[in-house]
């Protein structure tokens, strides 16, 4: 949606929200059994993380009125791959102002199983039976920040009421509390969170999402260097740790490179064996139902960081982007064939990491030159990459690559296991030992 367009569609939406405000019968009201009078009813939410309860006003406007928040974090993971299903351009997105969207988020809302540990049937039949008995939070445009579920199935009953009856008008008034308009995007994001991560009914937003979340903010946060996040500087750290400081792990900038850099791999994978027979693109669900989940795409960041930073040394034969590029390639085409182990990943790392040209008994040269050698991509690299589509689903290749992960596995252990490098690591002990006691 463009800048103009955007204006003028929250526009009409405050102007909407204003006249479902003024209409007084929209008002919940409730009596005061002291006085015998009524006023509107006001409910304490936490609004703020560091004051007391604001209570708020509620209100039951119609339903329709309000938009799904397409920003939800829990449905991160399923909207490109829908975008993909449907030929919504990737880079535009699901547009909230596009009535045929918000019907998308419907869906996904209604039939995304792992949204949450309550089925829709279970939310259903609990509204059933007890009506809505919480305020949905939305903004003075509309926007739901909590509640969008409970919307979903609520429009659900109607269109589709229980066997026997007929729709039921009562499920197109929604209650609701308006949101101060002070609020920014962070203290909303903060709001949802601590709503959606109650410690008596604690649900994570899953992994990936979180992830996808922290990946998306980077990727459109507007740096000063053109390298982005690359070459942050201090200040720009600070404000994007800012932003997730709330968050369980995605405080430091360290964390948060290496989720935007996962995500980033993660679309390479899916995107380079993307086809319109077996499409990929945005089906997070595929990595994280394989045997290593996420974990593998996270442990090959930490690889490619470590072979980057093994051939920026001068000391070392070979171009990092290129020997990156190879061994990304490497790794994918491995875990093409099948049941892929994050601990070959690992030890691949570990090998890199002790190759240090000592001649030591803990020195992993020879294994790693073993390792490139062995590897058909890796060592064919500058004539296999200008055929970079002959590397695909290429099941020979992939099995190659596996075997050769898993002999560099077995040889490190073998490495690890040497008598010397025992004796060797005892000793690196000791000595810590000894300068921690002088320290102290």
């Amino acid at each position: 949606m463009s800048e103009n367009n955007q204006n003028t569609w929250s526009t009409t939406r405050r102007n909407i929200i204003v006249a479902q405000k003024a209409i007084e019968s929209n008002k919940v009201m409730q009596v005061d059994s002291a006085t015998n009078t009524s006023h509107q009813k006001l409910v304490d939410i936490p609004v703020y993380s560091d004051a007391t309860k604001t209570p708020l006003p509620v209100y039951e406007i119609d339903i329709n009125n309000v938009s799904y928040n397409f920003d939800n974090v829990r449905l991160w993971k399923y909207k490109k791959k829908k975008c993909r299903a449907l030929g919504i351009d990737l880079d535009e997105g699901l547009d909230e102002e596009n009535s045929e969207h918000q019907k998308i988020i419907h869906d996904m809302l209604l039939n995304t199983k792992s949204y949450s540990t309550k089925s829709t049937a279970n939310l259903r039949e609990d509204l059933l039976l007890k009506g809505q008995e919480d305020p949905a939070l939305i903004t003075e445009e509309g926007i739901l920040w909590n509640g969008n579920r409970r919307c979903a199935v609520m429009r659900d009953i109607f269109t589709n009421p229980p066997r026997g009856k007929s729709p039921d008008g009562k499920w197109q008034r929604l209650k609701v509390c308006f949101l101060p308009d002070d609020l920014d995007n962070k203290q909303l994001r903060d709001l949802e969170k601590r709503l959606q991560q109650k410690s008596d009914t604690k649900e994570d937003y899953g992994r990936v999402n979180e992830m996808g979340d922290v990946h998306d903010f980077v990727e459109n946060y507007e740096f000063t260097n053109p390298e982005g996040f690359e070459k942050p500087t201090v200040d720009e750290k600070k404000e994007i740790e800012t932003e997730f400081e709330d968050t369980d792990e995605w405080q430091k900038w360290g964390k948060i490179v290496h989720a935007k850099k996962t995500i980033d791999l993660i679309d390479d994978y899916l995107n380079s064996r993307d086809t319109d027979t077996h499409p990929l693109v945005g089906d997070y669900e595929k990595i994280e139902s394989n045997e290593s989940g996420i974990t593998w795409f996270e442990d090959l960041v930490k690889l490619l960081d470590t072979v980057s930073e093994y051939y920026e040394d001068s000391n070392h034969e070979g171009n990092p982007d290129d020997k990156v590029e190879a061994y990304k390639t490497m790794a994918f085409a491995s875990y093409d064939a099948g049941k892929p182990d994050f601990d070959v990943i690992r030890k691949f790392r570990n090998t890199i990491e002790n190759a240090d040209g000592t001649g030591d008994p803990g020195d992993s040269t020879n294994l790693l030159i073993a390792a490139e050698t062995n590897s058909p991509i890796i060592k064919e690299w500058d004539q296999l990459s200008q055929e970079p589509e002959s590397l695909v689903q290429n099941k020979e290749l992939a099995k190659q690559e596996k075997e050769n992960l898993e002999t560099n596995l077995r040889s490190f252990k073998q490495l690890g296991n040497d008598p010397k490098v025992i004796l060797r690591g005892v000793n690196n002990d000791i000595l810590n030992i000894n300068q921690n006691l002088i320290l102290n």
